[in-house]
């Protein structure tokens, strides 16, 4: 393959890859988070920290694109629900009810989801290297997650959380599609877009936190807010947003299949927690599901550019 070609592939997936590892530093911050501050808070509070850096920064652009927003403010608004309200909303409720690793691997789920919908929906086409990659992915999360015992998952009855999860993994793959469909549409600066879908999602959760009544901030979150309010809720977005405009919504899902993988290796880091032998060569699975996806389509699609 040649080089130029090779390193082609490489930039296109700099920037999901920078999502992914916010990301996981994220789950990380979740962890620390607990007991310390409500799921619902930490919610409002990363987003409204979001928008209060973002929107004085944005401002003039938005202005300056005023009848565009006015126009697409329907679409942007129901990317702001699907991807900032009710993914990460319905993954917190789902973490009260059903076990972290139940909750990990129907995370790995996304790809499959984002193949499947892209296909029905949108009637995406579908490569075989594409379909074999994500199989391989997927299994390397099951794996990974389940330190070799898949089955042990399926010991415990359906619960509510079952069903949470997979409505945040949907909500993810639904928020995808559509921001890589409705991306001629919407023709805004990249930053403008997430600046609105920001707004967008503090105005849904304004009420919800209002209700909750849980108004105190203590000081051990304000790292733990710091780090989700700007890293997660503002880097990571934009990259991935970057990322679906250059791989589409696909090929770049499948790079969630990497969130465990790296989870593991920061928590081992920060969190002193260990990684058995099996979870080493399930992480090589899942490494090797992902580039051959990348591959084979970042290959046909450079390919088509130089014809």
């Amino acid at each position: 393959m040649p080089i130029v070609l090779l390193m082609g592939i490489v930039m296109d997936a700099f920037f999901p890859l920078i999502s992914i590892f916010i990301w996981s530093g994220n789950m990380l911050v979740n962890k620390m988070a607990a007991g310390v501050i409500s799921p619902l808070a930490i919610s409002f509070y990363r987003w409204a920290l979001a928008g209060l850096i973002l929107t004085p920064i944005c401002w003039r652009l938005i202005v300056r694109h005023g009848p565009q927003v006015k126009a697409q403010f329907w679409r942007l608004f129901i990317l702001g629900a699907f991807g900032m309200v009710l993914y990460p909303s319905s993954a917190y409720f789902a973490a009260h009810t059903i076990t972290a690793t139940k909750s990990g691997v129907m995370q790995g789920l996304l790809p499959v989801y984002t193949l499947l919908l892209g296909r029905l929906v949108f009637r995406n086409k579908l490569s075989a290297f594409a379909v074999l990659g994500s199989i391989i992915s997927l299994i390397g999360v099951m794996i990974f997650i389940c330190k070799g015992s898949p089955l042990q998952l399926f010991h415990e009855h359906l619960q509510v959380g079952d069903a949470w999860m997979g409505f945040a993994v949907l909500s993810y793959s639904i928020y995808s599609l559509l921001l890589k469909h409705w991306e001629k549409k919407i023709q805004l600066p990249v930053w403008v877009s997430l600046n609105v879908q920001v707004l967008s999602a503090v105005t849904i959760l304004t009420p919800f936190y209002l209700l909750n009544g849980d108004f105190q901030i203590h000081s051990s979150s304000f790292g733990l807010i710091a780090y989700a309010g700007v890293l997660a809720s503002l880097g990571a977005p934009y990259f991935w947003m970057r990322g679906i405009a250059v791989l589409g919504a696909p090929r770049a899902s499948v790079f969630m299949n990497l969130m465990p993988v790296v989870s593991a290796i920061l928590a081992y880091f920060i969190l002193a927690e260990r990684m058995v032998a099996i979870q080493i060569v399930a992480a090589a699975m899942i490494i090797i599901g992902v580039a051959l996806t990348q591959m084979t389509s970042g290959v046909a699609v450079r390919l088509r550019q130089k014809a």
